[in-house]
């Protein structure tokens, strides 16, 4: 039984792992389509929730669909931590989900006004975020290795 108990919390270790490294890597394209984005699209400020759907380049489309990925891989990581009854990094992975949220609402409100306070808690949540993955990424090899 302390043989299945072990392997079953090294399975999660290794998912969680995997979680981690494709979140990061997806992390990183999301912020090329967000350089990408911010110095190569216009677009007119967005009146309507209809303009949005009809009038809104498909690289933003895309860059909007990769943060909805960002934001799923958020919620295993966080499903998972709590699995684990790691009480640290359930809270890491859950300030992981909220900074997901800001990013994204602040990415909506940017389309509505073009206004560059939205622009940069985009860009502080994603940087924050970033960082949270690694030491997160940290704690769990660390815990890995002690075992």
């Amino acid at each position: 039984m302390m043989m299945k108990k072990m392997m079953m919390h090294n399975i999660n270790n290794k998912s969680i792992t995997r979680a981690i490294f494709m979140m990061i890597a997806v992390l990183v394209l999301q912020f090329f389509l967000g350089m990408y984005v911010n110095l190569f699209v216009s677009f007119n400020v967005i009146n309507s929730l209809s303009m949005i759907v009809f009038n809104i380049p498909m690289i933003i489309m895309i860059h909007m669909m990769v943060g909805f990925l960002i934001l799923g891989l958020s919620i295993f990581i966080f499903m998972s931590s709590v699995m684990k009854h790691d009480n640290m990094l359930s809270v890491m992975t859950f300030i992981s989900i909220i900074l997901v949220i800001v990013a994204g609402i602040s990415g909506i409100e940017f389309l509505f006004s073009e206004n560059n306070i939205f622009s940069y808690s985009m860009s502080i949540s994603f940087i924050t975020l970033f960082l949270i993955q690694f030491i997160y990424l940290y704690k769990i090899l660390t815990i890995e290795n002690k075992q």
